[in-house]
């Protein structure tokens, strides 16, 4: 995945949005790990920072194994 890729949920969510930027980050899944958090026990994983383009000032950051490329960036 990378920067200008056209994407969407695989799950939920269905409009197409368009990667802005890929970074690393932790992420702590509660119904997985539970509730008490330690970062310690997690390495970090990809994640998408993605515009939606029906939702106003439309940004979320995403894990990318929950999103779709659609269509690959020229």
């Amino acid at each position: 995945m990378k920067v200008g890729d056209l994407v969407k949920m695989k799950r939920g969510y269905s409009a197409p949005g368009v990667v802005l930027r890929v970074f690393m980050h932790k992420l702590w899944e509660t119904d997985k790990m539970g509730k008490q958090i330690n970062w310690d026990k997690i390495e970090k994983q990809p994640f998408a920072e993605v515009v939606w383009g029906d939702i106003p000032r439309g940004r979320s950051r995403v894990p990318q194994q929950d999103l779709k490329v659609i269509s690959e960036a020229g």
